[in-house]
């Protein structure tokens, strides 16, 4: 297993006509990396490229899958989650959030498609689902095929120093659901909104809504 960690950095767009969105980058440039694994420049100059990430590997090959997997915080009450990417896969892969998949495997086998080969475009993935307050993770369970194997079932295991590896770039998006009356002062009403995704009309509007747990919906 190969377990990826990066700081998430989350930035707020401006909408005039609605609370601001916060938005989560991830990608496959790690800041730390822990287990058997290291980070590559590209594995092959035929490999295909996405702006804003770096293709990962390990250091060598089981002949088993290798997890990628990376974290990002959700405050304790939000409206309108979603996770959205593209990625290319050495030899294929699948999508999981929470330990759900959410996308169904690229195609099976050693399929140049699958990593941008004669200028293939990556695999595009969203969810709007399973994601829960606090820490999720997003998993990419990565299989590697003996080379020239198509189907993917050659029982013997791919060649040592030809391990899987990833490339992915992706966005978590989210608006903020107030849970206690201090988040609605000092002009902090206008960045929320509430479990509908409805603003807020002021800050009595805003406390309104925490005070009734809810049944007050926001006015804005």
């Amino acid at each position: 297993m190969l377990l990826l960690g990066v700081v998430a950095q989350g930035t707020q767009s401006t909408n005039a006509s609605s609370p601001p969105t916060t938005t989560i980058t991830l990608a496959s440039n790690v800041t730390t990396v822990t287990g058997p694994g290291t980070v590559v420049n590209g594995l092959h100059p035929a490999y295909g490229a996405i702006p804003g990430a770096t293709w990962i590997s390990a250091t060598g090959d089981t002949g088993n899958a290798d997890t990628f997997s990376i974290t990002f915080t959700l405050p304790s009450a939000y409206y309108g989650a979603q996770v959205s990417g593209v990625f290319f896969a050495d030899n294929w892969a699948t999508v999981w959030l929470n330990g759900t998949q959410i996308i169904t495997a690229q195609p099976v086998g050693d399929v140049q498609a699958n990593f941008g080969v004669a200028s293939a475009q990556p695999t595009p993935f969203t969810a709007t689902a399973p994601f829960q307050p606090g820490t999720n993770t997003l998993v990419f369970k990565v299989y590697n095929a003996v080379i020239g194997d198509l189907t993917g079932t050659t029982t013997a295991p791919p060649s040592i120093g030809n391990p899987e590896a990833l490339d992915f770039r992706a966005t978590v998006t989210y608006q903020t659901v107030p849970t206690a009356k201090d988040q609605c002062k000092d002009g902090g009403w206008e960045t929320l909104v509430d479990s509908s995704g409805n603003a807020f009309k002021n800050q009595g509007d805003c406390v309104s809504f925490v005070a009734t747990n809810g049944k007050n919906l926001g006015a804005g």
